[in-house]
């Protein structure tokens, strides 16, 4: 798989059921792809895991079967009582504009400069959401990702109290999903 390459896997007809050996395997080689970001090639005397640089996106609609996944995001599915848009090249070139920002948000190798105060917030911040919300400490590596992610988007290199409070409140929401839900594991 290409660099930078997002990889949906989609859960939502999977039923309860026996997994063979085979699954098992299937199942500990999406698991390692999933988290670690390495691709478990199966050479029957030896596994041999090659290390990709992609994002992985679990379509579920119960907890996943993957375990130790670092964001889950419940979704709030509501019906649109609005006809399907007729301009269909006005959608595609939607998409591409998104493909293209994800692209440049993720491509790009610049580091996020967090000032000092702002350091000291985000430390406040995660210190009473993982209080509030029981959640791992693992999540802030997301939230600074998230961070930077946000401040690429408006063309800043620097975390301003500002995009800060955005992903916060965003993670808020969707950690309060996440508690509504009891099915899904933040």
């Amino acid at each position: 798989l290409a660099p930078g390459t997002l990889l949906v896997l989609d859960e939502t007809r999977l039923s309860e059921g026996n997994v063979s050996v085979e699954g098992v395997k299937a199942l500990t080689a999406i698991g390692s792809l999933v988290t670690e970001q390495k691709l478990t090639c199966d050479y029957q005397s030896y596994d041999v895991q090659i290390p990709l640089e992609l994002s992985c996106v679990l379509v579920s609609r119960q907890r996943s079967i993957i375990k130790d996944l670092e964001v889950v995001l419940p979704v709030n599915l509501q019906r649109l009582d609005c006809p399907p848009s007729k301009d269909s090249v006005a959608q595609q070139s939607s998409l591409d504009a998104a493909r293209i920002l994800l692209g440049l948000v993720t491509r790009r190798p610049r580091a996020l400069q967090i000032p000092d105060d702002a350091a000291q917030r985000l430390s406040e911040d995660f210190a009473a959401v993982r209080q509030e919300f029981q959640v791992n400490s693992g999540l802030c590596h997301a939230w600074l990702a998230l961070a930077r992610a946000q401040c690429l988007t408006f063309a800043e290199e620097v975390l301003s109290p500002n995009r800060w409070h955005t992903v916060l409140g965003c993670e808020r929401q969707r950690l309060q999903r996440c508690r509504e839900q009891t099915n899904a594991c933040c």
